[in-house]
């Protein structure tokens, strides 16, 4: 899966509930970036183990920016 395949499977999974937590849905360090950088690392795996890592940041990412409210 490529960076921009992870995004879009981020964005169409994930989508309604970052923007709730107030995350927009890009590719910068202060958004999504590290979500990336991060299910990146398992590219050579395969597209479901980039998902399983793609969706526990992100899951780590909403409880963090949500923590407050």
């Amino acid at each position: 899966m490529t960076r921009q395949q992870a995004l879009e499977y981020i964005i169409a999974t994930h989508g309604d509930d970052l923007q709730e937590a107030g995350v927009e849905l890009t590719d910068t360090p202060e958004n999504l970036y590290f979500v990336l950088y991060d299910s990146m690392t398992y590219e050579s795996v395969s597209d479901e183990r980039q998902q399983e890592e793609a969706d526990a940041k992100v899951a780590r990412l909403i409880a963090d920016k949500t923590a407050g409210s």
